[in-house]
């Protein structure tokens, strides 16, 4: 398995460039609009049941670990709305991992330190709160895919998520690329998993 720590600065940097570079002009598109979308969202759900955008906005980032958009809202809706009637958590059931399941409904209990402690969630909640104004990136397994494999490597089992001083590490780098381009760190990292994510899931339906 090919890890971040196989992989130099010089390299995470030219694999970020190529995948930028691979991706279409369509992908580029929903890139830019991806988290305005989000943003409407979280506000929706904080309107419904009267929690803030932010917590609203980390229980969606909670809940998003191998789970589909639609589905990754949905959960985040009824666990929010159970949580403001005072229901159990146990009393949703969503498409994702039990712990994180629980690490969203301490979220919503006020528990500070979850998000001192899960830098991915973090950065995707500000993201989608602050949208081109954040300086968070959120280095999820696609985009951590993406420090690691080049475009043409076809799909390779790489590590799926970094350690807390990898992660610095990678949103450094690319903060400084999407700066370089002048394109919105938000913006940059949602095309870079659109290009990449529609490749790999092309190349596994093909076998590849």
């Amino acid at each position: 398995m090919r890890t971040i720590n196989n992989i130099t600065d010089r390299q995470v940097r030219n694999r970020l460039r190529k995948w930028r570079s691979l991706a279409t002009e369509e992908q580029v598109k929903a890139g830019r609009v991806w988290y305005g979308e989000a943003e409407e969202v979280a506000n929706s759900i904080a309107e419904v049941t009267g929690i803030d955008t932010f917590t609203a906005a980390a229980v969606i980032a909670a809940l998003s670990p191998r789970n589909k958009w639609k589905r990754n809202t949905h959960d985040a809706w009824e666990l929010c709305k159970a949580w403001a009637k005072g229901e159990e958590q146990d009393s949703v059931t969503v498409c994702t991992f039990h712990a994180n399941r629980d690490k969203a409904w301490r979220i919503l209990e006020g528990e500070k330190d979850v998000l001192a402690t899960s830098p991915k969630v973090s950065a995707f909640a500000d993201t989608i709160v602050n949208g081109v104004m954040s300086q968070s990136i959120v280095v999820d397994v696609w985009h951590t895919r993406a420090c690691i494999v080049t475009p043409n490597e076809g799909v390779v089992d790489c590590q799926a998520s970094p350690t807390a001083a990898q992660y610095r590490r990678l949103e450094e780098i690319t903060l400084e690329e999407a700066n370089l381009l002048g394109e919105y760190p938000c913006e940059y990292q949602a095309t870079i998993w659109c290009a990449i994510r529609d490749k790999w899931e092309t190349q596994r339906r093909h076998g590849n």
